[in-house]
């Protein structure tokens, strides 16, 4: 479906119209759900595809230890090396054990990395593990043909931050469903969702916290939000609010791996699924609300995200999901003008100056200079598809978007990728490095033609274009904050917005 064609069809959605919307909701979800089958079931089989070497065919030497600051970092050399070394976060941890991890290692791919046990969020610090362990890989093994970051998650966060800084000490990067919109903007989102919730379900319950998470939250604040949402959702008016909330922090309409992604025109599933997104699935985005903002408010001294000045009413309206909230609302009797006005009314937050200086170096200037290849999953509530929208922003206003490559798979889970999947990305983005040139190789048809060789789990990639972020947010953004920004990070005139 062409952007225009997407336009047209979100034409005919007046906002706080209380005429028929189901039935256009229920047009421009089945043409959509009907594209990204298409796209994703559309594919090339190779003819003389041959499947990877099983688990008991690989012969590696393994290199562990802990690095000063007690990070434990890992390093499997196979005896089979094809040159290419790849290195991230979490590697060290249990990735080593992964079924995709053997697969490489079998395809002749060197594997290293460190956890994130010690540094968490203190991306600055996991930077410089990442080169310690490239160094100790250098001394053991001399240095490879290609150097390959491979982050996943806040890894693949993490990455972003390597890429514009130590872009030097490797030839690519694959940055695989991380919430590359910086640090800001991707918490602004998560606030968002919380504050909106509280907002018009239990504004004066002071046991859910939004932004001064407790240290305690595991026994406290957390089990109080699963709570209040699990209730909320029993009835019609719960479910249209959370369905607000979910859509204006863009969360997916699936992301429970368990279930069935929502057909286009199924409300009740589509709501479900936000709710799932929210605060129902293994891995909720309330829960990860909870933890990893509190370990931010602890590093940074205080708080990065904010809502003064925010118009939730006007990120309403341009959002491609508004639709599923006005006809909930319209369907649970409830005046959504009502309650977007209770939000403007609403004392809102502002962030602390100290806390945006210590985050700064999260945020991306976009200026690349060597090939990067971002996979996304459509359905991971965790790093929300939309930031991708604004890396890709980010990337073209510094001139570099011919270093970029941006790929979709039509799955549900945060990294919700198989092997097949996250290793046709790598085996693409080593093909980029070794060529010079992307070619077409990361059109949604060839990329499952080879992951459907690899025989080592489903491939789903598809054509797609995420939406515009709500809550994008730059250095000029810092800027007017009151942060002092290096002027290398700026990629766009501050003054001409």
């Amino acid at each position: 479906m062409s952007i225009g064609q997407r336009a047209d069809l979100k034409e005919k959605f007046a906002i706080f119209q209380k005429t028929q919307p189901g039935v256009d909701m229920n047009l421009k979800r089945m043409l959509h759900k009907f594209f990204l089958l298409w796209t994703g079931c559309l594919y090339i089989t190779l003819s003389n595809a041959q499947p990877l070497s099983q688990p008991s065919d690989i012969s590696f030497v393994t290199n562990a230890g802990v690095l000063s600051d007690g990070t434990a970092y890992r390093i499997d050399y196979p005896d089979n090396f094809n040159g290419t070394l790849l290195i991230g976060l979490d590697y060290a941890a249990s990735q080593y054990q992964s079924q995709e991890s053997q697969s490489l290692l079998a395809l002749g791919y060197a594997l290293a990395g460190v956890t994130r046990l010690v540094t968490g969020w203190d991306v600055e610090s996991s930077a410089s593990n990442h080169l310690t362990t490239l160094d100790i890989y250098n001394q053991l093994y001399g240095s490879p043909q290609q150097t390959l970051l491979y982050g996943r998650s806040l890894g693949a966060h993490t990455g972003a931050a390597i890429v514009h800084k130590y872009a030097d000490r490797f030839d690519g990067a694959l940055l695989a469903c991380g919430g590359l919109g910086g640090a800001v903007g991707i918490w602004n989102g998560k606030f968002d969702a919380l504050f909106i919730a509280k907002t018009l379900l239990a504004e004066n319950n002071s046991e859910l916290k939004v932004i001064d998470i407790p240290d305690d939250f595991a026994t406290t604040t957390r089990p109080a939000w699963l709570e209040l949402l699990a209730r909320a959702q029993e009835t019609p008016e719960g479910r249209a609010r959370i369905a607000l909330a979910a859509v204006i922090a863009q969360l997916p309409t699936w992301s429970h791996p368990a279930k069935q992604q929502p057909a286009p025109f199924d409300l009740a599933a589509l709501q479900e699924g936000l709710y799932d997104s929210l605060a129902g699935s293994p891995l909720p985005t309330v829960g990860q609300a909870m933890s990893s903002r509190n370990e931010l408010n602890r590093r940074g001294g205080g708080s990065i995200s904010f809502n003064k000045g925010v118009n939730y009413r006007d990120i309403l309206q341009s959002l491609e999901n508004a639709d599923i909230v006005v006809e909930l609302y319209r369907q649970a009797g409830l005046d959504i003008d009502s309650d977007l006005s209770k939000l403007e009314q609403a004392p809102r937050f502002s962030a602390d100056l100290q806390a945006l200086t210590w985050i700064a170096p999260q945020i991306w200037s976009g200026r690349l200079t060597i090939p990067v290849l971002t996979l996304s999953n459509i359905g991971d509530n965790i790093s929300a598809v939309s930031a991708q929208h604004a890396f890709q922003e980010t990337v073209n206003r510094a001139g570099s978007a011919a270093l970029l490559r941006q790929v979709y798979v039509n799955s549900s889970g945060h990294c919700g990728f198989s092997p097949a999947e996250s290793i046709t990305a790598i085996n693409t983005l080593a093909d980029r490095v070794s060529t010079g040139t992307w070619g077409m190789n990361t059109n949604p048809y060839t990329m499952n033609s080879k992951a459907e060789a690899l025989d080592i789990g489903p491939s789903r990639f598809i054509n797609y274009q995420p939406e515009p972020f709500a809550r994008a947010f730059d250095s000029c953004d810092l800027m007017e904050l009151g942060v002092q920004v290096n002027a290398l990070n700026i990629n766009r005139q501050c003054s001409a917005d």
